[in-house]
Protein backbone atom coordinates (compact mmCIF):
# COMPACT_ATOMS: atom_id res chain seq x y z
CA UNK A 1 0.00 0.00 0.00
CA UNK A 2 1.43 3.32 -0.98
CA UNK A 3 1.48 5.91 1.87
CA UNK A 4 -1.14 8.35 0.90
CA UNK A 5 -3.37 4.51 0.26
CA UNK A 6 -2.42 3.85 4.11
CA UNK A 7 -3.46 7.47 4.96
CA UNK A 8 -6.72 6.91 3.34
CA UNK A 9 -7.91 3.75 3.47
CA UNK A 10 -8.39 2.96 0.25
CA UNK A 11 -7.17 0.24 -1.84
CA UNK A 12 -3.27 -0.14 -3.36
CA UNK A 13 -2.38 2.78 -5.35
CA UNK A 14 -0.96 -0.04 -8.19
CA UNK A 15 -4.50 -0.85 -8.03
CA UNK A 16 -5.97 2.29 -8.99
CA UNK A 17 -2.73 3.34 -11.19
CA UNK A 18 -3.74 -0.40 -13.19
CA UNK A 19 -5.47 1.96 -15.15
CA UNK A 20 -4.12 5.00 -15.23
CA UNK A 21 -1.47 6.72 -16.68
CA UNK A 22 1.72 5.49 -14.48
CA UNK A 23 4.41 8.29 -16.29
CA UNK A 24 4.56 11.17 -14.28
CA UNK A 25 3.09 15.02 -15.35
CA UNK A 26 0.36 12.91 -16.69
CA UNK A 27 -3.35 13.66 -15.70
CA UNK A 28 -3.21 12.85 -12.16
CA UNK A 29 -7.19 13.78 -11.11
CA UNK A 30 -7.41 10.33 -10.08
CA UNK A 31 -5.45 10.69 -6.80
CA UNK A 32 -7.87 13.68 -6.23
CA UNK A 33 -10.03 11.64 -4.07
CA UNK A 34 -7.39 9.93 -2.33
CA UNK A 35 -5.60 12.86 -1.60
CA UNK A 36 -8.71 14.56 -0.43
CA UNK A 37 -9.49 11.61 2.14
CA UNK A 38 -5.93 11.88 4.07
CA UNK A 39 -6.07 15.57 3.65
CA UNK A 40 -9.37 15.66 6.00
CA UNK A 41 -8.26 12.72 8.17
CA UNK A 42 -4.85 13.74 9.09
CA UNK A 43 -5.62 17.85 8.85
CA UNK A 44 -2.94 18.25 5.94
CA UNK A 45 -3.47 20.77 3.85
CA UNK A 46 -4.65 19.24 -0.18
CA UNK A 47 -2.20 21.79 -1.18
CA UNK A 48 0.57 20.56 0.58
CA UNK A 49 0.44 16.76 -0.04
CA UNK A 50 -0.14 17.78 -3.65
CA UNK A 51 3.38 19.90 -3.12
CA UNK A 52 5.23 16.71 -1.99
CA UNK A 53 3.95 14.55 -4.40
CA UNK A 54 5.12 16.94 -7.27
CA UNK A 55 8.50 17.60 -5.26
CA UNK A 56 9.37 13.93 -4.30
CA UNK A 57 7.78 11.66 -7.51
CA UNK A 58 6.55 14.25 -9.99
CA UNK A 59 3.19 12.70 -9.62
CA UNK A 60 4.72 8.98 -10.73
CA UNK A 61 2.99 6.01 -8.13
CA UNK A 62 5.72 4.02 -9.27
CA UNK A 63 8.66 5.70 -8.63
CA UNK A 64 11.64 4.32 -6.64
CA UNK A 65 15.06 6.54 -5.78
CA UNK A 66 18.21 4.76 -5.10
CA UNK A 67 18.39 5.07 -2.24
CA UNK A 68 15.29 3.13 -1.79
CA UNK A 69 12.90 5.41 -1.37
CA UNK A 70 8.99 4.42 -3.13
CA UNK A 71 6.14 5.74 -4.31
CA UNK A 72 4.09 9.31 -4.41
CA UNK A 73 5.63 10.73 -1.90
CA UNK A 74 9.15 8.70 -1.97
CA UNK A 75 9.02 7.43 1.21
CA UNK A 76 11.47 4.84 2.78
CA UNK A 77 9.75 1.72 4.56
CA UNK A 78 10.57 2.56 8.09
CA UNK A 79 9.89 5.84 7.80
CA UNK A 80 7.03 5.16 6.68
CA UNK A 81 6.00 2.98 9.42
CA UNK A 82 7.22 5.45 11.92
CA UNK A 83 5.86 8.97 11.04
CA UNK A 84 2.28 8.73 9.95
CA UNK A 85 1.91 12.35 9.27
CA UNK A 86 5.36 14.00 9.15
CA UNK A 87 6.77 17.83 9.25
CA UNK A 88 8.39 18.52 6.51
CA UNK A 89 11.92 18.67 7.90
CA UNK A 90 12.05 15.26 9.30
CA UNK A 91 10.14 14.01 6.35
CA UNK A 92 13.43 14.64 4.03
CA UNK A 93 16.23 14.75 6.71
CA UNK A 94 15.31 11.96 8.97
CA UNK A 95 13.40 12.27 12.62
CA UNK A 96 16.40 11.78 14.34
CA UNK A 97 18.59 14.41 12.63
CA UNK A 98 15.55 17.05 13.07
CA UNK A 99 15.37 16.18 16.69
CA UNK A 100 18.99 16.05 17.46
CA UNK A 101 20.60 19.30 15.13
CA UNK A 102 16.60 20.76 15.02
CA UNK A 103 18.71 24.48 13.97
CA UNK A 104 21.55 22.60 11.81
CA UNK A 105 19.18 22.03 8.95
CA UNK A 106 21.39 20.76 5.81
CA UNK A 107 21.42 22.93 2.45
CA UNK A 108 19.65 19.82 0.58
CA UNK A 109 16.86 20.31 3.40
CA UNK A 110 16.63 23.74 3.28
CA UNK A 111 16.35 23.62 -0.44
CA UNK A 112 14.03 20.96 -0.22
CA UNK A 113 11.08 23.06 2.02
CA UNK A 114 11.66 26.44 -0.21
CA UNK A 115 10.87 23.68 -3.34
CA UNK A 116 7.91 22.47 -1.00
CA UNK A 117 6.90 25.94 -0.30
CA UNK A 118 6.51 27.33 -3.47
CA UNK A 119 4.84 24.19 -4.93
CA UNK A 120 2.45 24.33 -2.78
CA UNK A 121 1.48 28.20 -3.45
CA UNK A 122 0.63 26.66 -7.04
CA UNK A 123 -1.48 24.16 -5.70
CA UNK A 124 -3.36 26.68 -3.30
CA UNK A 125 -3.28 29.87 -5.48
Amino acid sequence: MSQLQQLAGEMPVAALAASQPSTSGGDTSWLDPIIAKASQKYGVDVGLIKAVIKAESNFNSQAVSHAGAQGLMQLMPATARSLGVNALAAYNWGPGNVDRRPDALPRETRDYLARVKQLYATYTG
